[in-house]
């Protein structure tokens, strides 16, 4: 399994400390609340390019996952649909993200 899970997480939680920052009129970066907005925006441009990466890799492994004979004849999911899974998972979190701001 990858990190990627843990690494939204952490993101998300960086996010959440920025903003406040940014809400009682600190900054992040040592300098005036305009610099803690520019920052934001472009953490907000970088995630709003992730997500629009991610439903492309959405769309490609929704096209190919399927499930495939395992061990036994027992039924497990492909590559794809491991991935699909977890894309499907960071997408959500990154939604979740978007409703609690």
């Amino acid at each position: 399994m990858s990190a990627f899970p843990d690494d939204i997480t952490m993101l998300k939680a960086q996010l959440r400390a920025w903003a406040l920052d940014a809400a009682l009129g600190l900054t992040c970066t040592g300098g005036s609340l305009d610099d803690a907005n520019r920052r934001i925006e472009r953490i907000e441009q970088r995630e709003a390019e992730t997500a629009e990466a991610l439903e492309a890799c959405e769309a490609y492994f929704d096209n190919r996952s399927d499930m495939s004979d395992g061990d036994y004849g027992q039924p497990e999911p492909n590559e794809e649909m491991r991935l699909l899974t977890m894309v499907r998972a960071s997408l959500q979190s990154l939604q979740t993200k978007e409703q609690t701001i």
